[in-house]
């Protein structure tokens, strides 16, 4: 028995069919809800399939049938592959654009939200190879015009999404993936903060399909007084890459070194091109100041 599915579409090239199997339905739900996914019947897209059951490269013969019941293909029964982020296994084949998500047995309430964090692995994976950039970073828009700000943990970014006022709008505050549509301009979708959940602090929802044009970067600093200054496109790109190995990084470490070795790389190259297609400022901030002054300033220099 399958459980109904849900749609994530980030871009044309960037677009996934979630199911699971009646064990994992549940947990799914939960999942879709956190990032306001909508129930879909379409049956286009590749599938992100998540499961409780066991799996092994000879699947078995109720899991195979199951797995071709939910996605109308012929799963082959050989030649599986996994990445094993340990709560978490992407199985793979050859075959099959698809993914089999299997997920720990085990159903503690924090073991699942982690699960869940661990699970937008495979996505932030495929928007890598389409130049996209996960990034530790929040995500403000004034007027559907998208500003990331972006800093390490303690640094001051989830205040600064608190404080900001409208007509500026908060998104997200710890999580942005930054995509490429096919004309080659970035956008930004807001993630879940997972730590809301973790922490019990809130039942807060991320709409992640929606998109916002990106229009600059801000670096974030702690300071006495508000200050703004340019950086270099290399210092843009180092920092950058920082802070997408601060998402992507758990996942990296679990792989083979080949194959991490060839996603840090790919990382870098798209820290890069974005670092070249998009104007950025270190922003030091203040407890209390107006930083967003600052930003519409440099915003009004740039557009």
């Amino acid at each position: 028995m399958v459980t109904p599915v849900y749609t994530l579409f980030l871009e044309e090239e960037l677009k996934w069919y979630i199911t699971a199997t009646e064990d994992a339905s549940s947990w799914m739900h939960k999942f879709a809800a956190i990032m306001q996914l909508e129930p879909s019947s379409t049956n286009r897209f590749s599938k992100l399939i998540f499961t409780t059951l066991q799996v092994d490269q000879k699947l078995s013969s109720a899991l195979a049938r199951t797995l071709h019941d939910c996605s109308g293909d012929i799963f082959p029964p050989q030649d599986w592959w996994f990445e094993d982020l340990g709560l978490v296994k992407f199985w793979r084949n050859q075959h099959s654009e698809h993914i089999i998500c299997q997920l720990s047995g085990q159903s503690i309430y924090e073991v699942d939200i982690n699960k869940m964090s661990l699970s937008l692995h495979v996505i932030y994976q495929k928007a890598i190879e389409k130049e996209g950039l996960p990034l530790h970073a929040g995500l403000v828009e004034k007027e559907e015009m998208g500003v990331v700000l972006a800093a390490p943990g303690s640094t001051g970014k989830s205040t600064c999404c608190r404080r900001i006022p409208f007509p500026w709008h908060a998104l997200c505050d710890d999580e942005t993936l930054l995509v490429r549509d096919v004309q080659g301009s970035f956008y930004a979708h807001p993630f879940p903060t997972w730590s809301e959940y973790l922490c019990k602090r809130s039942e807060r929802t991320w709409n992640v399909e929606r998109r916002i044009p990106l229009s600059a970067i801000f670096f974030l600093a702690q300071s006495e007084t508000e200050e703004l200054a340019a950086i270099t496109q290399a210092e843009s790109a180092a920092f950058l890459h920082q802070l997408s190995l601060q998402i992507y990084g758990r996942g990296l470490k679990r792989l083979k070194a080949s194959e991490g070795k060839k996603q840090s790389r790919c990382l870098f190259d798209n820290a890069c091109q974005l670092a070249k297609s998009l104007p950025a400022y270190m922003l030091r901030v203040s407890r209390e100041g107006r930083f967003w002054e600052k930003m519409e300033e440099a915003l009004e220099r740039v557009c």
